[in-house]
């Protein structure tokens, strides 16, 4: 099998899923705008849904995940998974993924950050301190370990992270899972991508579409979030206890590249 991971060139790709959507149910009035005014808007709510995601304290989300795995015939085949994170400030994180190949669970409490396989029971830990997002920040360089939805953390971060985007247009009013949303659609160099954002003063995303330009298949990873902000969460949740049976094993080490490669959602 030829896999080629659907990648993106900004930190918003990690927020992901693969539920419906009923897409411009009515159209947003961009056909009086011209494609500059257009673009600012679409931009706009991409800062104003970072921002707001920045200001949670807590938040529970959970994401049902698809992505397009192309085999060697160019025939494409579609793998789902579905994850469930847990965040608090300044420093909680705990990340459950269950997928076809197997589960992981990540653990981050502002002293360790540990990845735990709970079928064959292994784990690796290192220290760890900082915030959630820099714990993000570093996190690639010092284990190779990547986490989905983390860059729901880094989203709106860098002012230059937008100048990356070649256009963008208002799709449309939709709703993901019977919230209303509205939804956008971008361009870059190497990837399409759409993203359906909440309504109103909660501008959570709802649903994000990536679409890979690398290839000619075009696989495509798409995204479902379901989000609770009002979530009592424990701190003994950010924390691993190794269990009965559980054996212990180190990070591989990570080879230092010239360039830094596009970001990509684990599997």
């Amino acid at each position: 099998m030829r896999h080629q991971a659907t990648r993106h060139v900004l930190a918003i790709a990690a927020f992901l899923g693969g539920s419906g959507i009923a897409v411009a149910e009515e159209q947003a009035p961009a056909a009086a705008m011209n494609d500059s005014e257009e673009q600012m808007i679409a931009l706009e709510a991409l800062n104003k849904m970072g921002s707001y995601l920045r200001s949670l304290d807590a938040f529970k989300v959970q994401a049902v995940t698809s992505r397009d795995e192309v085999l060697m015939n160019g025939q494409k085949i579609q793998f789902d998974r579905s994850v469930e994170l847990q965040a608090k400030k300044p420093a909680g994180l705990r990340v459950d993924v269950t997928s076809p190949y197997g589960e992981r669970s990540f653990y981050f409490d502002g002293k360790a950050f540990t990845l735990h396989t709970p079928e064959n029971k292994f784990y690796a830990t290192i220290p760890a301190s900082g915030t959630n997002g820099e714990l993000i920040e570093t996190l690639q360089s010092k284990t190779g370990a990547t986490m989905p939805l983390v860059d729901l953390f880094l989203w709106g971060a860098d002012e230059n992270a937008g100048s990356a985007i070649e256009s963008a247009i208002i799709v449309g009013y939709g709703s993901v899972n019977g919230v209303k949303c509205e939804h956008y659609a971008f361009r870059q160099k190497e990837i399409d991508w759409q993203i359906c954002i909440q309504q109103g003063e909660t501008p959570l995303p709802l649903k994000l579409v990536i679409t890979s330009k690398l290839e000619a298949e075009q696989p495509q990873y798409v995204s479902v979030m379901k989000w609770d902000t009002a979530a009592a969460l424990d701190d003994k949740a950010f924390a691993y206890t190794p269990q009965e049976g559980d054996t212990k094993i180190s990070f591989n080490p990570v080879a230092k590249k010239s360039t830094a490669a596009p970001k990509g959602d684990e599997k």
